[in-house]
């Protein structure tokens, strides 16, 4: 799974480098990802050999380091990474100073920051203690103000066995790498000793707006609207979806409108990565306002990228319905309504809504191909109101 996108300078960005060969190059499938003018699609690498992080150019490609050409190099703390010349930099950072791992915690120890967030990896202290967020525990969330702009900080998870250290910040990487428009943005994350106990951390940008919660309060939305923030969450999904994450909590709180009207796909403390042990209890599961089906029958089986695709058709289904609890809701009877009622388009992306209800997982669309539904019907209704 890849790792971490490189992020515009100022805007954040953080890779754990928690595999013992770290690919760095312009291909989405490289752990971090740079596409500045020069960089090749397989640019460079950093092994881990013999206590050293050794950067290694591939052949025909060049590296910055401290501001000088080089093939190769031993890295050394706060050194500055640039993969061609002009290019956003990195500092490589290891052990941070002020840092707490596990014991038996053995790869993850060194990081490439931007140099505005240069000491990610100490902990959520080095934001202040913040504020309170309404509604949230507290002890679990805050808001600070990080060094461009509001962030929320919120502790994910207690790390009780030293081994789900690296699944974590993998994790957190993979979250932090999925890079678009419509997904809260994540700027740092780690672990942190709290009372004793490691917890697994994570900063995200704040975005201000209106829950979908509160937009339909006031009776249910049209039609082109609610398609326009389901197919923007459905792109953002589609993205993390990607990168191997699942949400694991689709609901009308956990999508803000800005005035753009791109909505944003927020709250990751229920996601997952796939490749690793989940660290949500079945009470958690039970808990999301639209668990599919598969997630109360309990097992790490019924995780999987289609509960979001469900959870999304469930919101979808709420935009059109208007304010009603969340058990309260009957999704498929709203579908089934409005898609009787309506005619092409929309018929065909109420249709894609009303697939990925489907009580077997496997007859869901993907959330890529649900985004391209309604993607395709928003370009269909535009096409049609300028005629």
């Amino acid at each position: 799974m890849p790792v971490a996108f490189l992020r515009p300078f100022g805007q954040g960005g953080f890779a754990p480098i928690a595999r013992p060969r770290f690919i760095l190059g312009s291909d989405l499938d490289c752990d971090l990802v740079d596409r500045s003018p020069g960089v090749a699609e397989h640019h460079a690498t950093i092994r881990l050999q013999r206590g050293e992080y050794m950067l290694v150019a591939e052949d025909g490609c060049s590296l910055w380091v401290e501001g000088e050409r080089v093939p190769l190099i031993s890295l050394r703390d706060r050194d500055t990474v640039a993969l061609a010349q002009g290019a956003a930099p990195w500092r490589f950072r290891s052990r941070v100073e002020g840092s707490f791992w596990p014991p038996e915690y053995t790869v993850g120890e060194a990081w490439l920051s931007h140099p505005a967030y240069e000491k990610a990896g100490t902990g959520p202290r080095r934001f202040g203690e913040g504020k309170p967020i309404a509604g949230r525990d507290p002890d679990r969330s805050r808001m600070v103000l990080g060094p461009h702009g509001p962030l929320i900080v919120k502790y994910v998870a207690s790390i009780e066995a030293s081994k789900l250290a690296n699944h974590f910040l993998r994790f957190v990487a993979a979250v932090g790498g999925a890079v678009h428009p419509a997904l809260a943005p994540v700027v740092d994350g780690g672990i942190t000793p709290r009372e004793g106990v490691p917890w697994g951390w994570m900063a995200t940008r704040y975005v201000d707006g209106i829950r979908a919660r509160d937009l339909i309060a006031p009776g249910p939305l049209s039609a082109e609207r609610a398609l326009r923030i389901v197919r923007s969450v459905a792109e953002g999904l589609a993205q993390l979806h990607h990168r191997g994450v699942v949400h694991g909590n689709l609901s009308l709180g956990n999508i803000v409108v800005p005035p753009t009207e791109l909505a944003v796909l927020i709250d990751y403390g229920r996601a997952h990565a796939l490749e690793s042990p989940t660290f949500m209890s079945s009470d958690m599961r039970s808990e999301v306002d639209f668990p599919a089906p598969e997630l109360l029958a309990g097992g790490e089986e019924g995780l999987a990228l289609s509960n979001d695709v469900y959870g999304l058709s469930c919101v979808g289904a709420a935009l059109l319905r208007g304010a009603v609890e969340a058990q309260e809701l009957e999704p498929a009877a709203v579908l089934d309504e409005a898609i009787e009622s309506s005619g092409p388009p929309h018929a065909a992306w109420l249709a894609a809504l009303r697939a990925g209800l489907a009580t077997d997982p496997s007859g869901r669309p993907s959330a890529l191909d649900l985004a391209a539904a309604l993607g395709a019907a928003e370009l269909e209704l535009g096409a049609a109101g300028r005629t």
